[in-house]
């Protein structure tokens, strides 16, 4: 089943996940542009967003069809440290979704 499209509260809550759990920045104008981005894009196509923080270079949310979004970095940037940044931010992204919509 097709979700609605992501409204301004809850792509703010998912960037506030990727402040705390990933190290994403915390300038205000960079949330507005993330949340901006997101809510001009289609959401029938995918949304890759680079946010970087502790996940380096490589460190990315992605927004499938307004599905359950997740977080990731390059394989080679691996360290346990970042693999438990990600997973915190996906489990946080999932438990979102899951009591949020």
């Amino acid at each position: 089943m097709k979700r609605a499209k992501l409204d301004r509260l809850i792509l703010s809550s998912i960037y506030d996940i990727l402040i705390r759990c990933c190290g994403a920045s915390e300038y205000e104008q960079d949330r507005l542009e993330f949340v901006n981005h997101a809510l001009a894009h289609d959401p029938s196509r995918t949304l890759e967003w680079r946010f970087q923080g502790w996940l380096g270079f490589g460190g990315k949310i992605w927004l499938y069809n307004s599905d359950v979004p997740y977080v990731n970095f390059y394989p080679e940037d691996s360290n346990p440290s970042r693999e438990r940044s990600a997973l915190r931010a996906n489990d946080e992204l999932n438990e979102l979704f899951s009591h949020g919509r």
